[in-house]
């Protein structure tokens, strides 16, 4: 499941406000039991995988977020925003996010930046800032890497001073994560993988959103995700006439079918 956070007021953290309430994205986990044989016939048969394709989109879950950031009122994203993007190969979130924050346009004036980890490799994307090899439950260093990365931005883009930067921090925008661990179809297994994976990133998160971010995370549904869900809160306070509830589940047409 994914949850957009939107930050409104900071406090000493972890303690954070949100203006426009919280978003939960239920997502689905294909369990790793089958035949590759069927996987290779729903591969060919999803209508998502052949528009990835003719959108050269790395992989289909660029439409979940596609259907994600049109559900959500006034998106996730606008020109100049600093994203990270947690678990990010093989890119196709990248991609998505890069056309919406012009990260890939040198010349423009309100140039954003993603700055993606993934403990794999996968090829570079302009205005992409890939740190592969990257464990997400080593939070601190993923943190000491988003500062130093936006340092550099703000040098190159701005001609700022370091000191200077240091005052502009915290300053990310968005934090997706469409990460999780892999899949054994165990539950006792598989969901404290998960949670173990989306606390840590929810420090990161706590540490380097500004005001007004947002927060979107996979989660597989379970009665931990709404734990999850509930220490959210201790963090982050509804304070928003514009959404109806504190959370909301949505799953995207993108998104499979659980299995799990």
């Amino acid at each position: 499941m994914h949850s957009l956070y939107r930050l409104n007021s900071r406090r000493s953290l972890p303690y954070c406000t949100f203006n426009q309430g919280l978003s939960c994205l239920i997502t689905n986990v294909r369990s790793n039991h089958g035949s590759s044989q069927r996987w290779i016939a729903r591969q060919r048969s999803d209508p998502y995988v052949k528009h990835a394709r003719l959108e050269s989109y790395r992989c289909r879950s660029a439409f979940k977020l596609l259907q994600l950031n049109e559900k959500i009122y006034g998106g996730l994203f606008k020109p100049g925003d600093i994203v990270i993007d947690c678990g990010a190969a093989p890119g196709s979130w990248c991609q998505v996010a890069s056309s919406l924050i012009n990260s890939n346009d040198n010349n423009s004036n309100n140039q954003g930046l993603i700055i993606a980890f993934d403990l794999l490799n996968f090829a570079q994307l302009p205005g992409v800032s890939i740190h592969s090899g990257i464990d997400l439950n080593n939070w601190s260093e993923c943190i000491n890497l988003i500062n130093q990365s936006i340092s550099n931005h703000f040098i190159n883009n701005n001609n700022r001073q370091l000191q200077d930067i240091q005052k502009l921090l915290p300053a990310v925008d968005v934090v997706l994560s469409d990460i999780a661990p892999n899949v054994t179809g165990i539950r006792d297994i598989d969901i404290p993988a998960m949670m173990k994976l989306a606390y840590n990133i929810l420090r990161v998160t706590i540490s380097v959103s500004k005001q007004g971010a947002s927060f979107v995370i996979k989660l597989f549904e379970s009665p931990e995700a709404e734990e999850f869900k509930q220490t959210v809160s201790q963090f982050y306070t509804f304070n928003s006439s514009k959404y109806s509830s504190f959370t909301r589940f949505i799953k995207p047409a993108a998104s499979r079918k659980r299995i799990i």
